[in-house]
């Protein structure tokens, strides 16, 4: 897929992953209430980076890194952090929300 090109995302190319989260997680599985901006965000939105996946200009799928600086981490919503199974340090970032809007999904990205 000669075309495909990755990148981190800037915080204008943020507000269309933010909508796609919202169509996504919202529309698609039912995960979340639906809201008057037709956006998904949380709290970790406001220092994790964005890689995201463009296939001839159009945003195609993307995922979140949580960096370890903050010491949060979405799993924090699921889990004590005494129950991890693995160790939490200065190392450990979380990669989170691996997404592919619809019409690219089974195709090469």
């Amino acid at each position: 897929m000669s075309e495909l090109v990755i990148k981190m995302a800037s915080e204008h190319e943020r507000e269309a992953i933010y909508r796609t989260r919202y169509q996504v997680y919202v529309n698609e599985l039912k995960q979340y209430d639906s809201n008057k901006l037709e956006i998904l965000k949380d709290h970790l939105d406001n220092f994790n980076t964005y890689f995201a996946a463009y296939v001839k200009d159009e945003l195609a799928g993307f995922v979140s890194v949580t960096p370890p600086t903050k010491n949060l981490y979405s799993l924090d919503k699921y889990l004590p952090r005494k129950q991890w199974p693995f160790l939490v340090d200065s190392f450990l970032f979380e990669v989170r929300l691996f997404t592919v809007k619809k019409k690219f999904r089974k195709t090469d990205i």
